[in-house]
């Protein structure tokens, strides 16, 4: 593995907080997405709710059951989150659908520095099959918002997508061997139960079981020792989720467990006879608008300030390679929103520099007081 010896050199304006800056810009600009460009398709699909008047057919999805994680990475408790949530059942179209929600986005430093996800998807699966009907996703991670559908309403699926995999296993016990279909690609997974762990969350306290889970989707990107502790009830809730990579560790908590109740169709009610008047409206005063400044101050609890230039000498076993500029640039809107940016360039490089040319650079348009993207 590549050692580098970073030494400073010059700097300008505030020195606090040198190293939160070096992290938060070493790999600035290196994003990885969750998700997989599917077949698109232009309709927006939504359940229709339905009076139930009568026992519904069971599924393996619990309706209203919404589970959220806190996931870290490392040394950093929050890097991210992740949250799952069977919404509704209805109907989509004539088939008997459950409504799932998939939403993930990392935080802080682990989403400035190393990952940067902001994804989200809606599944909507047959209540009789657990098979995926039709599957939106979406990606903010990029500056501009990627969706992409795949519509199985027509040529039903035969294979799983990531949200009811999930719920696949879990039916099963944690155990098994299942099929899905990602990056357009078919592949299976086996889950294999081990042992029994008492795990404590945010959530309470759990007895579990641990599985291992292999897949070779997970291996070609680089996911090893993936293991999953299900909850030794019926439900067999996912507790913690434990894998590791190239850059590092993760591990997701579930933080909380909550059961929310589906909205369903009112009953038809008879009109009044005499109906009353519309209410009035209050007129409300429009507010008046704060023009935006330009380059105002950072926050006092940042460890540095706006305009702060650092630079640092690059060199591996005492060999000089050139050196690089990081810098807390300027502060301005980005797409209407309040925005500061953060910049890495090489400004100057030897001969035969392995690691970056003169003049590449780095540039993170970051919230300016979280740092996120």
């Amino acid at each position: 593995m590549l050692e580098r010896n970073l030494q400073k050199i010059r700097t300008k304006k505030s020195a606090r907080g040198r190293h939160f800056f070096v992290a938060a810009f070493l790999f600035a600009g290196f994003m990885v997405s969750v998700f997989s460009i599917l077949q698109p398709a232009s309709a927006q699909q939504t359940l229709v709710p339905v009076q139930i008047r009568q026992q519904q057919q069971p599924t393996i999805f619990r309706v209203g059951e919404k589970l959220t994680y806190n996931v870290s990475f490392n040394k950093y408790d929050n890097a991210a989150y992740a949250e799952i949530y069977s919404v509704s059942r209805g109907r989509l179209g004539e088939k008997d659908a459950v409504e799932l929600r998939l939403k993930i986005k990392t935080l802080d430093l682990l989403s400035s520095a190393f990952y940067a996800v902001d994804q989200g998807g809606t599944t909507f699966a047959s209540a009789e099959t657990g098979l995926p009907l039709y599957v939106r996703k979406t990606s903010n991670t990029d500056v501009l918002q990627k969706n992409t559908v795949y519509n199985y309403l027509v040529n039903p699926a035969s294979a799983n997508d990531f949200l009811t995999l999930l719920y696949q296993i879990r039916n099963a016990g944690g155990v098994g061997a299942f099929a899905f279909q990602e990056d357009d690609k078919n592949y299976s997974i086996v889950l294999q139960n081990t042992i029994g762990e008492r795990v404590k969350s945010g959530a309470g306290e759990f007895d579990t079981n641990v599985s291992t889970v292999e897949s070779q989707y997970f291996t070609e990107r680089g996911i090893t020792n993936l293991r999953v502790n299900f909850s030794v009830d019926e439900r067999r809730v996912p507790i913690l989720i434990r894998f590791k990579t190239a850059k590092g560790d993760f591990r997701a908590e579930l933080a909380s467990l909550q059961t929310i109740e589906p909205e369903t169709a009112p009953e038809a009610t008879p009109k009044s006879i005499a109906a009353l008047p519309p209410p009035q409206k209050t007129p409300t005063p429009a507010p008046t608008l704060t023009p935006y400044i330009d380059n105002q101050p950072l926050s006092a609890d940042l460890p540095f300030a706006l305009g702060e230039t650092l630079e640092y000498q690059v060199s591996q076993l005492g060999r000089y390679f050139g050196n690089v500029t990081l810098q807390a640039k300027e502060r301005r809107q980005f797409n209407g929103q309040d925005s500061l940016l953060l910049t890495v360039t090489a400004t100057e490089t030897q001969a035969g520099n392995p690691l970056f040319n003169l003049n590449d650079n780095i540039r993170a348009q970051v919230n300016p007081d979280s740092l996120a993207p």
